[in-house]
């Protein structure tokens, strides 16, 4: 017979690992955790070692989003594409699109056939930028501009504005929908940005 239990926790550390310890789970069976209003079961093997480990899997899982928030983070949910970039929800100038979170680009970029419905205002740029094969591209730069992303907003941002046809041709030929643009570097930076991969999630920090 399998032998379950049910813990209800407030410090998810050392009552959690003690509680589990003394229980009498050392044959095949699971452990039920309520934590902060989130159930999940965890099973477990021959040996009580097993629990430890298990368990320690689930405190990191929960332990990453509460340190954050605790220092201030906001979590953004990432949809992972069938490329594998990984996309968010941002709010330019009040106007919703759809971006790719790009620890490679230096700026925040807009396709610039999406200035009118951003709102944006863009001059030329006085120099040409250069991407990864050398290839020099023409852009335009927006200033003043407002962006959200989740709960987070900066203001008076440079937007760049190139040319992004290529890049929404190589999505669209695999099955993923067209973007409107790319976040970049520079917010990744100034919000002090921190990727969760396996949990495809971004944290923004948001200055108090």
């Amino acid at each position: 017979m399998h032998d379950s239990c049910c813990l209800r926790i407030d410090s998810w550390q050392h009552k959690l690992l003690n509680a589990c310890v003394q229980s009498p789970l050392y044959h095949v069976g699971a452990v039920s955790i309520k934590f902060r209003n989130v159930e999940m079961c965890v099973r477990i093997n021959q040996h009580g070692a097993k629990i430890h480990q298990c368990l320690y899997l689930y405190i990191m899982k929960y332990s990453l989003s509460t340190l954050l928030k605790r220092k201030g983070y906001v979590r953004v949910p990432l949809k992972k594409a069938a490329s594998g970039h990984y996309i968010c929800k941002a709010v330019l100038n009040g106007v919703s699109g759809d971006f790719i979170v790009d620890t490679g680009a230096s700026h925040t970029c807009v396709a610039w056939d999406k200035e009118a419905h951003f709102k944006l205002n863009a001059n030329k740029a006085e120099q040409q930028a250069a991407s990864a094969s050398s290839t020099e591209m023409e852009t335009r730069h927006s200033e003043d501009n407002v962006l959200e992303v989740g709960a987070w907003e900066g203001r008076d941002l440079e937007i760049i504005l190139f040319d992004m046809t290529s890049v929404n041709s190589a999505l669209e030929q695999l099955g993923v929908k067209a973007v409107d643009g790319i976040l970049g570097a520079d917010i990744l930076k100034a919000t002090k940005a921190v990727l969760d991969y396996n949990r495809n999630g971004l944290y923004l920090k948001i200055k108090r």
